[in-house]
C-alpha cells in the first residue's frame, strides 16, 4: 500500500491541486476586458433589419441558441431575459436609434462571469445593409477568460449571432 501511495496517489494529489492553481494564474494574466467587432452585408433594407433586431420577442426565431425570451419591463427601458443553451441572461436595451443603432447591455449580476454590451450599427450599403456588431465585455473570472480565449474563441458569440441573422434575412 505504501508504494501505491507514493507512486500514484501523492503525484495525483499534487497534480489535481496544482493544475487548477496554474489555470487560475494563467487566466489572471489575460486581460479581463475585450472588444470584438465583426460586420456582414445583407440584401435587406436597414429599416427591416432594425425592426428584427429590436423585436426582442422574435430573438428565438432567428438565434437558435435562445429557446425563449421573457420581457420583464418595458419602461424606462426594455428589459428581458434570454433563456438558452448556456442558461439565463438578463439584458436591456440601453440605446435605440432607429434605424441605425441598437445597444444591448447585459444586466450586471454578481453570479455572471460576463458583463458588457453588444452594439449593432446599421449602415446603408448599396441596396442592402451593413450590420456591424461590437461586443465590449468584461470577463471577471480568470478561468472563464481562459476558456473564452482558448476553447470557445472570444469572437464566437458575435460571429454566431451575425451568421444567424444572415440566415434569417435570407428567408
Amino acid at each position: 500500500m505504501s508504494t501505491l501511495v507514493w507512486v500514484v496517489l501523492v503525484p495525483a494529489a499534487i497534480a489535481f491541486g496544482l493544475v487548477p492553481m496554474l489555470l487560475v494564474a494563467w487566466g489572471r494574466r489575460l486581460p479581463a476586458e475585450h472588444e470584438i467587432t465583426r460586420s456582414i452585408v445583407v440584401a435587406t433594407p436597414r429599416d427591416y433589419v432594425f425592426a428584427l433586431l429590436s423585436d426582442v420577442r422574435a430573438i428565438p426565431r432567428w438565434r437558435k441558441t435562445v429557446r425563449s425570451v421573457r420581457v420583464i419591463a418595458s419602461e424606462p427601458r426594455v428589459r428581458f431575459v434570454e433563456h438558452g443553451s448556456q442558461g439565463a441572461l438578463t439584458l436591456e436595451i440601453e440605446e435605440s436609434v432607429a434605424p441605425s443603432k441598437l445597444v444591448l447591455r447585459a444586466a450586471p449580476a454578481r453570479s455572471m462571469a460576463f458583463e458588457g454590451t453588444w452594439t449593432y450599427r446599421l449602415d446603408e450599403d448599396g441596396d442592402g445593409t451593413r450590420v456591424t456588431l461590437t461586443e465590449k465585455g468584461v470577463v471577471r473570472s480568470p478561468i472563464a477568460r481562459l476558456f473564452a480565449r482558448y476553447l470557445l474563441g472570444e469572437a464566437t458569440h458575435v460571429e454566431r449571432t451575425l451568421a444567424a441573422l444572415m440566415v434569417r434575412l435570407r428567408r
